[in-house]
């Protein structure tokens, strides 16, 4: 019987300008995932949504230490140099993974 489970792959970044962090990404996403893009939706907010299910977990804070959920509004408060280095980090072990596939 063949098996139905997310078989994505993981790999864990940090990023040059914060140091310690620890960010886990998948190499693509699922269906579940896909499904819950908002239509409406500008194309910025899409691609900060996409971002934000490409990353399993991270290790960022807020000042309290309190752990910042993954989603849109943590990613709003990254630098834009850091956002492309993640985004660009995100596409390259996505690339990877479907040509050794």
């Amino acid at each position: 019987m063949p098996i139905l489970k997310d078989f994505r792959r993981t790999k864990e970044i940090t990023l040059s300008k914060h140091e310690g962090s620890k960010i886990e990404i998948y190499d693509g996403i699922v269906v579940k995932e896909a499904m819950s893009f908002n239509k409406d939706e500008e194309n910025s907010e899409k691609s900060l949504d996409l971002i934000a299910k490409m990353i399993k977990s991270w290790n960022f804070t807020d000042e309290q230490e309190k752990p910042l959920p993954v989603n849109i509004e943590s990613l709003y408060l990254f630098d834009m140099e850091s956002l492309t280095e993640l985004s660009t980090q995100i596409n390259e072990f996505s690339n990877f993974v479907k040509k050794k596939d």
